[in-house]
């Protein structure tokens, strides 16, 4: 579930990425990276479950990348 869960994450930092015009890549790994960290930290001071844990997290990044793709009015 966690690899589902970061996919949504690199879409929402990949539109990210193409809004500020520079390379998804480097924009998508920070963001990732302390999104799975945000995962293990929910988990770990919280009593939310890590399923639910990752759910958090995954909505807010696909979220993220529909606004910011609304935002830039699309990506073609």
């Amino acid at each position: 579930m966690i690899g589902d869960g970061l996919a949504h994450v690199t879409f929402g930092s990949s539109a990210v990425g193409l809004f500020l015009k520079t390379n998804p890549f480097y924009v998508s790994l920070p963001i990732v990276i302390i999104s799975s960290l945000s995962i293990m930290k929910i988990i770990k001071h919280t009593r939310v479950y890590g399923d639910s844990a990752i759910g958090i997290i995954s909505s807010m990044g696909i979220a993220l990348g529909v606004i910011v793709a609304s935002a830039g009015g699309g990506f073609i």
